[in-house]
């Protein structure tokens, strides 16, 4: 089965030392409209997504900062669109979030970054459009990767970001869940 690896593309918002910095990856959902998560765009920064060599050229169209996704809409189409299911997958079924991981997170190499495919086992959700997945911690520019239920192999949300459990000391221990913003929340003008 073929997961949505080709509408997910590097986001760059912001600039360090003159180069464009990745912040995150996008997913395609409609021509030129893209789903990331909110904190991965900054309000003031010029917005680029990146695959392969190819650059274009986004705006934010819609935020929505309680639930931390962004819709955005890029200058030019892509050839991929990821399938979209709105439903949650079932607590115990297997996700993969495809997404690109940052070399050198602190930006002082090269712009390099890798296509990373992760498994996540679907916990269930906290609330209505929140999925909370159990597996590795998420690494930098993650942010916006899909999550795609391997039973349909369409993508379902959008990774958020991870939460640390903590010691009695209250020193960080290991994570313990990765959080998913459902593709469910986005409203329905801008599909």
């Amino acid at each position: 089965m073929a997961f949505e690896v080709g509408a997910t593309v590097r986001l760059y918002s912001g600039t360090r030392e003159g180069r464009p910095y990745q912040t995150g990856s996008a997913l395609q959902i409609a021509p030129r409209r893209w789903v990331t998560a909110s904190h991965a765009v900054s309000a003031e920064a010029a917005i680029k997504l990146k695959l392969g060599d190819a650059w274009s050229q986004a705006r934010v169209i819609h935020r929505d900062e309680e639930l931390d996704f962004a819709l955005l809409v890029a200058d030019k189409d892509w050839p991929w669109q990821a399938r979209i299911s709105m439903n949650f997958p079932d607590s115990g079924s297997p996700v993969k979030v495809t997404g690109w991981v940052i070399e050198d997170p602190h930006g002082n190499g090269p712009d390099r970054a890798f296509r990373v495919v992760q498994d996540y086992i679907c916990q269930g959700s906290d609330e209505e459009s929140l999925l909370v997945l159990k597996g590795a911690a998420p690494s930098i520019g993650f942010s916006g990767a899909a999550v795609t239920d391997v039973r349909t192999g369409k993508v379902v949300g959008i990774i958020l970001g991870f939460r640390v459990s903590r010691r009695a000391d209250g020193s960080p221990a290991e994570i313990d869940e990765a959080h998913a913003r459902s593709l469910s929340c986005i409203p329905g003008e801008y599909w």
